[in-house]
């Protein structure tokens, strides 16, 4: 365990110190990510769908804020529409405009949840979303995901049927049209993960807020059952043909992501509780104060036995490390002290020269 809280500060150290770098980076990879799922999916437009402009328009997504850069891949998107065909361009634009105000008029600070869910849902982790966005953010954020939800199921179904979006006949369009709106209003499995994603982020919200022991853990591991259990009901309902295996495994991963989250985020030490009593003039206050596990910072002291600092405390030593040099300090002052009655370092002799100088002349007979 410590090793794992070791493990811990020191990549919260290495953000602390490189956030201002590491965030555009990692917005960056988003974004190219998302980018390179849409130019596969419905890159009608022969430019934009180039390498160099994907890199251009992912570096100012990760240079500008979460709401603009969603703004600016819808933009990408729906030029890839307007080389696809009018209809389909107006029919996305109208999709857009009703999603957007939704979505700024309820949830515009989780931008980030709106492309993340795609790209999610194209690894096959979509549940990380709804797992992680519980654990940081409002059960509005619901809306977020639900919208980025429709915003994939709608590219991957204009990818598999964007040759029956051209123009022609009024009866053409009309058709066109109907199966545009039959491939969102009558997309079974584009409703169930929908529903899914937003129970489960819900379901976080509250669960995490419960004064129990481990709260996000629990929040965690309900959720995720909860999701299985709405997905399996809804593919035994509509029968989608959903992959059970896939949705385990996928399940699994996003929960061991959102428990990494909870060890960096939301690591308490349940074993030092404590319940602390106040007042004030119209309420008391009863208050219990999980602390977080931290880990305590390693004391390390110095002793220099050169240089200027070891000299102001009166220390000059360099000599083998097994020396004992408790009392250095009274050594150095015994050894720079004169003998007793002699006179010390300016020309005069000392007691011990005297004595020897002055044998001669107490020797009888000489």
């Amino acid at each position: 365990m410590t090793t794992l809280l070791e493990i811990r500060e020191y990549i919260k150290g290495l953000y602390a110190r490189f956030g201002a770098v590491l965030t555009p980076i990692a917005r960056f990879a988003v974004a190219l990510i998302a980018l390179g799922m849409i130019n596969s999916g419905i890159g009608y437009n022969e430019t934009l769908k180039g390498a160099l402009p994907t890199v251009i328009v992912a570096l100012f997504c990760a240079l500008i804020p979460a709401n603009a850069g969603c703004a600016l891949i819808a933009v990408v998107i729906l030029v890839h529409m307007y080389s696809l065909s009018l209809l389909a361009l107006g029919f996305t634009a109208m999709l857009f405009l009703l999603l957007f105000l939704l979505y700024f008029r309820f949830t515009p600070r989780t931008g980030i949840l709106v492309v993340l869910t795609p790209v999610c849902l194209k690894l096959g982790i979509p549940y990380v979303v709804p797992l992680s966005a519980g654990l940081f953010t409002a059960p509005e954020s619901a809306l977020s995901i639900v919208v980025g939800v429709v915003v994939y199921y709608y590219l991957v179904f204009i990818g598999g049927s964007g040759a029956t979006t051209g123009t022609g006949s009024v009866d053409q369009i009309l058709t066109s049209l109907r199966s545009l709106m039959d491939g969102i209003a009558g997309n079974h499995s584009m409703i169930i993960m929908a529903l899914t994603l937003a129970v489960g982020a819900v379901i976080v919200c509250y669960v995490r807020r419960l004064r129990i022991a481990h709260a996000w853990s629990v929040a965690v591991a309900v959720s995720s059952v909860v999701m299985l259990i709405v997905l399996f009901a809804g593919d035994i309902a509509y029968n989608t043909g959903m992959s059970i295996g896939m949705a385990f495994l996928g399940m699994i991963v996003s929960a061991g992501i959102a428990e990494v989250l909870v060890f960096f985020f939301f690591n308490m030490d349940y074993s030092r509780i404590e319940s602390v009593q106040f007042q004030d003039d119209d309420y008391y206050y009863y208050v219990k104060a999980v602390p977080k596990v931290t880990l305590a910072a390693k004391s390390h002291t110095v002793q220099r036995f050169s240089g200027p600092e070891a000299e102001e405390d009166g220390i000059y030593y360099n000599g083998p490390d097994d020396f004992d040099y408790q009392n250095i300090d009274e050594d150095a002052d015994r050894s720079d002290r004169p003998e007793d009655g002699g006179e010390s370092g300016d020309g005069r002799e000392s007691r011990g020269s005297r004595d020897s100088g002055n044998s001669g002349d107490d020797r009888p007979g000489e």
